[in-house]
């Protein structure tokens, strides 16, 4: 079944606003991120201005570069909570540590070791997502060096990073934060194995048993220990970032315990790892069946608060050409149904390099604005959009929705 179906697209010469798709960059290429100059050549700063939403950028300089070009690009700083860099930071990334919460974790972990997980053996545990974590349950011995000094890793991050939050160097440079790979979710990973969160000398993890969101569900003791800390801080960081900054998480599950703090979330769909298909469906209801957007939304009690959301979608480098094309047309067709979702897609590999794919009409061509809400007819959704005088009408085809959805759809 073919889930897309494109109606009078058309291109227009000239377009009043670059509204409609809303395009996201995500985790740029690492040239773009760990450059030790700070600098972006002029086709980086170019390809930046693609976009309207950017997750990375890991360096002030970099984000202050784009944000003075481009204005209208929003810039994300992509964090990685709950871990430190395996290795000290180099003496010329010292200055880092005044926008960026992860250099400046690094560095801080570094001078109180004491923070670090270990297992029952009382030896680190080894990297995780290419970060070593740190212990972020109330068992975590406390800091005795530097802003650390005195307290334990929560604290730190309760007390300490909201100073970053609201910096100069910080706010100038970044309209938010998103969380990727975080300690809540991360339980079910093999080198958890041996994990001694208490330090008792008993192992604590849950390996093969329960994953994140079941051991919090049926309250896991070290993933309620993870869950009351990360309450703390989200808290904490919510009140630090003034409106309109964005605090968003990756992942849709998390949103039933965090949603009243968050603007919103990433909804990853990686093409090599089943289910495919249908696309559409799967974001819609949810991969397990338990929390998908239409659920999600309605969780979301942060008064006046902006929602968004990313779908990021990432395609094997050996799909053919004309795969990739059509899967990226379904996710950005998918994005264009809510006016609050931008489209990350990607072909990338199980190694985790990738590189951003755009659906070829979509790069030079863009919908001045919607004429319409996304409607149902039948087991199809439907939207029109205005580009310049003429209008164009996206079609999904799905395996049929449930009521709930063509209620929420209606309201």
């Amino acid at each position: 079944m073919r889930w897309l179906l494109l109606l009078c697209l058309c291109a227009s010469p000239t377009l009043a606003a670059r509204d409609y798709p809303r395009l996201c960059l995500y985790d740029p290429q690492p040239e773009m991120i760990y450059t030790a100059d700070h600098r972006l050549d002029a086709r980086e700063l170019a390809e930046c201005g693609r976009y309207d939403l950017i997750c990375s950028l890991h360096h002030g300089g970099l984000a202050a570069q784009v944000k003075t070009k481009h204005p209208q690009v929003r810039i994300l700083q992509n964090i990685t909570l709950g871990g430190a860099r395996p290795d000290p930071l180099y003496e010329w990334q010292y200055p880092d540590t005044a926008w960026g919460v992860e250099e400046w974790t690094t560095h801080v972990a570094w001078q109180n070791a004491q923070w670090f997980y270990r297992d029952t053996n009382d030896r680190f545990l080894p990297t995780i997502w290419g970060r070593r974590y740190l212990n972020i349950t109330s068992y975590c011995w406390p800091g005795t060096h530097g802003s650390g000094s005195g307290l334990t890793y929560a604290q730190w991050l309760q007390r300490r990073v909201p100073q970053l939050l609201r910096s100069r160097e910080f706010t100038s440079a970044y309209d938010g934060v998103i969380l990727d790979t975080w300690p809540c979710v991360d339980g079910w990973d093999v080198n958890w194995r041996g994990v001694d969160y208490d330090q008792d000398g008993e192992p604590d993890d849950h390996y093969g048993s329960l994953y994140g969101w079941d051991a919090i569900y049926q309250r896991q003791p070290w993933e309620m220990e993870k869950y009351n800390a990360m309450s703390g801080v989200f808290a904490a960081w919510r009140q630090a970032l003034p409106r309109p900054k964005l605090f968003l998480l990756s992942g849709d599950w998390p949103m039933s315990y965090y949603g009243r703090r968050l603007n919103g979330w990433k909804s990853e769909h990686w093409g090599w790892q089943p289910p495919l298909s249908p696309v559409f469906r799967d974001w819609w209801e949810g991969k397990d069946q338990r929390v998908g957007i239409t659920e999600t939304v309605d969780r979301f009690t942060v008064p006046d608060s902006e929602l968004v959301q990313i779908i990021h979608a990432v395609m094997p480098s050996s799909w053919p050409s004309t795969r990739q094309a059509e899967w990226a047309r379904v996710v950005t067709a998918v994005s264009m149904m809510q006016d609050y979702t931008y489209a990350a897609v990607c072909v990338g590999h199980p190694n985790g390099a990738r590189t951003l794919y755009v659906p070829p009409e979509w790069s030079t061509w863009r919908c001045d604005y919607p004429l319409e809400p996304a409607r149902w007819s039948g087991t199809r959704m439907h939207r029109a959009f205005r580009s310049g005088t003429r209008t164009v009408v996206l079609w999904l085809e799905t395996a049929g929705p449930p009521e709930r959805w063509r209620a929420w759809m209606a309201r």
